[in-house]
């Protein structure tokens, strides 16, 4: 099959994949979802897509964690290249504080405020590993990856939620929350004020004792040197208004992108600029070509995600009125 033709067919089976998320939406909202029995495990499809568009969905729409992709596209991972959370709580956590629940079709873990929900990083044994979560977050809802920190603030936007990052600065060597970059708005989910955030995905590199973060599939930051001393666990800290954690999915190899090098960069990006880096190039040069990297994919935006996301209050209200989902 050429690759118009499998890029046909991907764009066609996507379509059913994207209507079946949709149908099986509506009627977990219909039935006002589930708070105990049988939850769904986050590593299976919704309800209703049909065989054989199953190859075709993967956790939080990572592109690499399909079982089928099309000709062009990055070879599949392995399924022992990575794990899928199945979002229970913490022993001991206090029900009050944090549960696991099903709503639109969707197990979520939700958190109230101030509490935590954590889980240790699966990969430490590997040079690299990434890390990618999707949550909706509240004001002051915090993030730790590792060695990589990163909290939700008031944006200068007004009604959006803003990404910081904790890093140092070079000149002063003074280690502050600085922004990424990334702002969101907030939404009405259960009444509470909290904001839809595209799928994060941390690239932590033990060898170059540095992070970056994807927002999507696009490179967000990179480069951004560890603390001293860097944590190993997963941890998520609900906000002023609690937060939704929706996915978790930990990979040994970057689920984005074929990345044989390993440097986190779209091997195929290094290919057309005739300038693939050896494994454990230097921080330099691997920055100066995620630079250009960055600004190439900010002229053509990379393909979306096919994410399954919860629906905010007024949307859910407006596809009530209508009788079914916008």
């Amino acid at each position: 099959m050429n690759t118009v033709c499998a890029k046909r067919v991907l764009q066609a089976a996507l379509s059913v994949l994207a209507a079946a998320y949709i149908a099986s939406s509506v009627g977990a909202q219909q039935t006002g979802g589930s708070d105990s029995g049988s939850l769904r495990n986050p590593g299976n499809p919704p309800l209703g897509v049909p065989e054989k568009s199953r190859g075709l969905w993967s956790p939080l729409g990572l592109p690499r964690l399909r079982a089928t992709v099309p000709e062009d596209a990055a070879s599949p991972l392995t399924r022992s290249m990575f794990v899928t959370d199945e979002l229970v709580p913490d022993v001991g956590s206090p029900p009050e504080a944090i549960r696991s629940r099903e709503k639109e079709g969707i197990r979520v873990l939700d958190l109230r405020a101030g509490h935590q929900w954590r889980r240790p990083l699966v990969h430490e044994a590997r040079s690299t590993q990434f890390i990618s979560l999707l949550v909706y977050p509240s004001l002051q809802t915090s993030l730790q990856v590792g060695a990589a920190q990163a909290c939700f603030t008031a944006s200068p936007i007004s009604g959006h939620l803003q990404l910081e990052i904790w890093q140092r600065d070079p000149r002063t060597n003074v280690w502050s929350y600085r922004p990424a970059g990334l702002h969101v708005p907030l939404d009405g989910f259960e009444g509470k004020p909290q904001a839809s955030v595209p799928v994060l995905t941390f690239r932590l590199d033990a060898y170059d004792k540095s992070w970056d973060l994807y927002s999507g599939m696009c490179l967000l930051v990179a480069g951004v040197p560890y603390p001293d001393r860097p944590a190993k666990d997963v941890v998520v800290t609900a906000g002023v208004d609690g937060s939704l954690v929706s996915g978790l999915v930990q990979s040994a190899e970057n689920p984005l992108y074929e990345d044989t090098n390993e440097n986190g960069i779209d091997d195929r990006f290094e290919r057309m600029r005739n300038h693939v880096l050896p494994v454990h190039a230097s921080g330099g040069a691997r920055l100066l070509l995620a630079q250009e990297w960055r600004t190439d994919q900010r002229r053509s935006a990379p393909a979306a995600m096919l994410v399954e996301r919860l629906t905010p209050d007024g949307a859910a209200a407006s596809a009530a009125q209508k009788g079914g989902r916008p």
